[in-house]
């Protein structure tokens, strides 16, 4: 799953998130600095009890903006099926998205 978006009216952030749906890398990219959030030589990365896993973070620095990427996986079998990602940004969901 790869997806984009913007933040910001007059400091705009571009935000890409992407994730390897065969080896779980997780990593989000903020105006080209790019940050691993899953590894896949961790075990954490493929075995996890919770369905809903919630990166966040802040963005900016004039105007700071309060970033919320929820990751949420099928409870049974999840490596078969697609997951469901929602983007929150200073409260207000701007986007979902569907698929491996």
């Amino acid at each position: 799953m790869k997806f984009s978006f913007d933040i910001g009216n007059e400091e705009t952030h571009r935000v890409e998130f992407e994730r390897n749906w065969f080896s779980g890398r997780t990593k989000i990219m903020v105006d080209n600095e790019s940050a691993q959030l899953k590894n896949p030589w961790l075990l954490t990365t493929h075995f996890n009890k919770e369905f809903v896993v919630k990166y966040e973070f802040t963005v900016g620095r004039k105007e700071c903006h309060e970033l919320i990427i929820e990751h949420e996986r099928p409870q049974y079998m999840g490596g078969f099926f697609p997951h469901d990602y929602r983007v929150i940004v200073d409260g207000v969901l701007l986007q979902k998205h569907h698929g491996y």
